[in-house]
C-alpha cells in the first residue's frame, strides 16, 4: 500500500507555493502552444504539468479535508467549488487520454488548441480555490493566533 507524505498545513504561504509550482509547468506548456509551432520540448513540458499535478492533487486533498468543516454553514460554495474540481480533473483526464505522442504529431494545431484553455481553466481554478476556499480559512486561523 502506497502512503502519501506529510503534507504542509494550509498556510497563504503552502498554498502559495503548491499553487506557483503547478502554475509555473502550466504557463511553461501554454506559451509554447501559443505558439503553434510543434517543438521537441513538448513530452518535458507534458510530464512536467503531470508531475506538477500529481504532486499538487495529495496536498490539495489534505487542505480540502481541512476545509470543509470551515464551509459546514456554507456548503453550497463548498460543493460548488468541489464540484468544479471535479470536471477539471475529468477534463484533463480525458485531455491526457485523447493526446499522446501519436495524435499530437498528427495534429499539433489541435492539440495547442485543446491545451491553451485546458490550461486557463486550471489557472483559473487555483485562483478560486485560494481566494474562495483558502483564504478565508488562513485568515480565521490567523485572527485566532
Amino acid at each position: 500500500m502506497l502512503v502519501s507524505p506529510p503534507h504542509a498545513p494550509l498556510t497563504a504561504e503552502t498554498v502559495r507555493h503548491a499553487h506557483d509550482t503547478l502554475l509555473t509547468a502550466a504557463a511553461e506548456l501554454k506559451t509554447v502552444m501559443m505558439t503553434k509551432l510543434p517543438t521537441s520540448d513538448i513530452g518535458r513540458l507534458r510530464m512536467n504539468l503531470a508531475a506538477a499535478v500529481r504532486g499538487h492533487l495529495a496536498a490539495q486533498q489534505a487542505w480540502n479535508a481541512q476545509a470543509r468543516p470551515y464551509f459546514s454553514d456554507r456548503m453550497a460554495a463548498y460543493e460548488r467549488i468541489m464540484e468544479q474540481e471535479r470536471e477539471l480533473r475529468l477534463s484533463y483526464s480525458l485531455h491526457i487520454g485523447r493526446w499522446n505522442s501519436e495524435t499530437i504529431d498528427a495534429d499539433f494545431a489541435s492539440y495547442a488548441a485543446d491545451v491553451v484553455p485546458l490550461v486557463d481553466r486550471i489557472e483559473h481554478h487555483l485562483r478560486s480555490l485560494e481566494s474562495e476556499l483558502y483564504k478565508p480559512i488562513i485568515q480565521s486561523a490567523s485572527e485566532k493566533a
